[in-house]
């Protein structure tokens, strides 16, 4: 994904991949505050995250600065495509 600005005038890349529940996240950088990270797909389908805390109900990873990657896990498959 593109570089993405954050509050103190930084730039950050940000990629996200998944397998069934799965969900990994790789940022470019080690940053110097939190991360937010915040999907649609997320809401209320939270299990658990190898790095920082999530709020299930907002759909929100909290991920601790100098993260560089994590692997969320969600509570249901996706949809699948038909």
């Amino acid at each position: 994904m593109a570089y993405f600005p954050t509050i103190d005038g930084h730039r950050i890349g940000l990629s996200i991949s998944s397998s069934g529940t799965f969900v990994s996240l790789t940022l470019t950088e080690r940053t110097a505050g939190a991360v937010l990270v915040e999907l649609p797909a997320f809401v209320g389908d939270l299990a658990s995250t190898t790095r920082g805390t999530i709020d299930e109900r907002a759909g929100v990873v909290d991920l601790p600065a100098g993260t560089r990657q994590a692997t969320i896990t969600l509570r249901h498959d996706p949809p699948s495509e038909s």
